[in-house]
């Protein structure tokens, strides 16, 4: 009786360690500008919904590059005062600190906008930042997210004229260039890919997405409330408003726009792909959407989280 009752609770004991281990958060630190931190919030809210416990830290400043964010752990190093960020529930902090909060399991960098495209703006600052998480976090896989290319409707890919725009290049070309460079710094400094540029462009594809390019005099000629037609794209959106405090005429309501962040539909696909890549979780059948979501991200769901799911399963293993 006494073997069998030890038996028990050594069972007991063992499903207890089972469930502790199963209901370990994925801890993430994320490292990056404002294309990582449109995550939040729908990273932690779909990783809920697939049951995932994530414990998310980003580390973000707007249009800021790897060399700012070595800088920034420069100084910080120097004087532990210097806190450069505000993390979500855990206040002003730097880079050092955060890596010696515990064990991370996962944590990811990410170069500037255009930027990404440039192999001298990675070397040396990605060097160094890797070189550092990998001394105070050596159990942590480490990615870089390959960010995506401009709408045809940016300044950077077409102008008014209809010729190409400030970058030079085309939308495509630069979704190969962005490609290209993160998969030769990835292999480089032997870190994975979170290729949500590659999932937005398998996206654009297959809808097919018909966004054309919108000139100066076509947006002058809306009336309010008017929208141009993106045709689907998940990259970029206009909208009526005010614009921010330290731009010209701020207060007048007008027609703004952004051309190089993700909209909703391309949130929703970005945090599919994380999930997907760091948690290893199949988001095909997750039919979870916020529920204030628009009548393109409903109606566009199911794709985005089979491109998201394809691009995933096509990504090379790359990294510890």
């Amino acid at each position: 009786m006494g073997g069998m009752k030890l038996l028990n609770l050594v069972a007991v004991a063992c499903l207890v360690a089972a469930f502790t281990l199963q209901a370990k958060p994925l801890r993430v630190l994320a490292i990056g500008n404002s294309y990582t931190q449109s995550l939040e919030p729908e990273l932690p809210r779909l990783a809920a919904a697939a049951g995932v416990e994530l414990d998310l830290a980003i580390l973000a400043i707007g249009g800021k590059s790897l060399s700012n964010h070595w800088m920034n752990c420069e100084a910080a190093l120097k004087d532990p005062s210097v806190r450069p960020y505000h993390v979500k529930g855990r206040g002003k902090t730097n880079l050092p600190e955060m890596l010696a909060d515990g064990t991370w399991d996962v944590v990811t960098f990410q170069e500037q906008s255009a930027d990404g495209m440039r192999a001298a703006c990675f070397d040396p600052w990605a060097d160094r930042l890797v070189k550092l998480v990998r001394e105070r976090q050596p159990n942590a896989r480490l990615f870089f997210q390959l960010t995506w290319s401009d709408p045809v409707y940016s300044q950077r890919i077409s102008d008014d004229a209809g010729g190409l725009g400030s970058l030079r290049m085309t939308q495509a070309e630069m979704s190969a260039a962005l490609v290209s460079n993160y998969t030769a710094q990835a292999s480089r400094l032997g870190l994975g890919l979170i290729p949500v540029g590659p999932a937005v462009d398998l996206f654009r594809k297959r809808l097919p997405v018909t966004a054309r390019p919108v000139s100066k005099a076509a947006r002058a000629a809306l009336k309010p409330g008017e929208l141009p037609d993106i045709g689907g794209e998940l990259s970029g959106w206009f909208w009526w408003g005010k614009g921010r405090s330290w731009e010209a005429n701020a207060n007048e309501k007008r027609l703004r726009f952004d051309f190089h962040h993700l909209n909703e539909a391309g949130r929703y696909l970005q945090a599919c792909v994380w999930l997907a890549t760091l948690a290893g979780t199949d988001v095909t059948s997750l039919a979870s959407l916020p529920e204030a979501a628009g009548d393109d991200l409903r109606r566009n769901a199911p794709l985005l989280r089979r491109c998201a799911m394809e691009t995933v399963r096509a990504q090379p293993k790359t990294g510890k």
